[in-house]
């Protein structure tokens, strides 16, 4: 497993598990395990992300109403 960048908004608790609280989930993760987004990694009791230098979301916003009334609005998509 290649540990790319050490995470930001995490604490680390005396037993060795950090706290992460990027998200509403404020993860405890034990030292080898990940959070619930799978892409937050403790080791030795510091917090990696596997994902700092990817695209994780991309947005497509409409700028023409009648776009909008048709229904499909703004388009999601995940990359990656």
């Amino acid at each position: 497993m290649e540990i790319s960048h050490e995470a930001a908004f995490y604490e680390t608790s005396p037993d060795g598990r950090v706290v992460c609280s990027l998200c509403p989930h404020d993860c405890r993760i034990s030292d080898g395990g990940r959070g619930a987004c799978g892409v937050r990694y403790n080791c030795a009791g510091k917090l990696y992300t596997l994902v700092y230098d990817s695209v994780v979301a991309r947005t497509v916003e409409v700028v023409s109403g009648s776009w909008w009334k048709k229904g499909k609005g703004v388009i999601i998509e995940r990359v990656g």
